[in-house]
């Protein structure tokens, strides 16, 4: 799921599961957010998947993305398409 994610960015896979603390990641916010809603799991779950110490970075970004997909088409076009690809 997070090689979709990476290719729809177009990025690597590291890209995606690695993030650098103050910088923007778009396509990491809808790994993150794809992978809570399509694989069911917990937030510390997704934590441990994109090696994030706390659950609480993974609730926030889940919630940036529903934001910003409320707000901007484009974005939650992508993020459908994305989505749509995986399942």
């Amino acid at each position: 799921m997070v090689s979709r994610v990476a290719e729809a960015y177009d990025t690597d896979t590291g890209a995606v599961l690695k993030g650098r603390r103050g910088r923007d990641n778009e396509a990491r916010r809808g790994g993150m957010y794809l992978v809570k809603c399509l694989c069911d799991l917990t937030l510390r779950e997704v934590a441990e998947r994109f090696g994030v110490d706390s659950y609480g970075v993974v609730g926030w970004a889940c919630n940036k993305v529903r934001m910003k997909m409320e707000s901007d088409n484009r974005f939650r076009k992508r993020l459908t398409e994305i989505q749509e690809i995986i399942i």
